[in-house]
């Protein structure tokens, strides 16, 4: 029940901040992904929780343009073969995202 309320609750939240979105602003998602694992998909419960597997990181950034009233969504995925899912690993992602807007000039106006 409480993953329901919480999903409920983040999607009206994206929602309202995409609604509210205009030309000098973005909204970031950035999420992690289930760790991706070698093997094969009929394990054990007690077989697949404690596995090392590849770490996915996802980040979505929306920008709208007012005049056609259109998003445009980039998506930047970051594999790591390091389990660890911690601050450094969602720093340098976002940190390359964010670098990778720069470099295209489309970061001029925008403030995160």
């Amino acid at each position: 029940m409480a993953h329901h309320v919480r999903k409920t609750y983040l999607n009206t939240y994206v929602q309202v901040s995409l609604d509210g979105l205009d030309n000098n602003g973005a909204v970031c998602i950035v999420d992690y992904k289930m760790k991706i694992l070698s093997q094969t998909a009929r394990e054990t419960k007690q077989e697949w929780f404690g596995k090392r597997g590849w770490t996915m990181h996802s980040i979505l950034i929306y920008t709208k343009d007012t005049e056609n009233k259109q998003f445009n969504i980039q998506a930047f995925d970051h594999w790591s073969d390091d389990t660890k899912q911690d601050a450094w690993f969602t720093a340098s992602s976002l940190h390359a995202a964010l670098d990778t807007l720069e470099k295209k000039n489309q970061m001029d106006n925008y403030s995160f």
